[in-house]
């Protein structure tokens, strides 16, 4: 977000349903956890990816309300691209998006980005 453009309090969080399929979109990452900007009602919400507002549909979308926490602070596991020697995991930060391949399976991490703590989210895993 540019310099000039205020701070909006999300009204919530959205991320993409775990058994929808990340390749479908293009600005949408699997596991990651998005500010909701606006909820009209409709069958899209209005989510800030990316510094922008983007209209997304709201089947495809796991909400969280800003009540329930000021945002998730779970690790999410999702699946990467399959490599030779089997298919590659990873967790996602619910703080910045960043991603972290597993190698083993920790029941807390810690980001390498951002350095936000959390437990692993191994009962949502798909």
């Amino acid at each position: 977000m540019g310099a000039a453009q205020k701070q909006v309090e999300p009204a919530g969080w959205a991320r993409v349903w775990s058994t929808v399929k990340p390749e479908d979109s293009k600005v949408l990452r699997k596991g990651a956890w998005y500010p909701i900007l606006a909820d009209t009602g409709t069958e899209r919400i209005v989510l800030e990816i990316n510094g922008e507002p983007v209209m997304v549909p709201r089947k495809i979308l796991q909400i969280q309300g800003k009540d329930e926490a000021s945002a998730p602070a779970n690790f999410a596991v999702v699946r990467g691209r399959r490599r030779a020697d089997g298919p590659s995991r990873y967790v996602v930060c619910p703080k910045c998006k960043a991603r972290a391949e597993l190698f083993a399976k920790p029941t807390t991490v810690t980001c390498h980005k951002c350095r936000h703590r959390g437990d692993v989210a191994w009962w949502e895993a798909v």
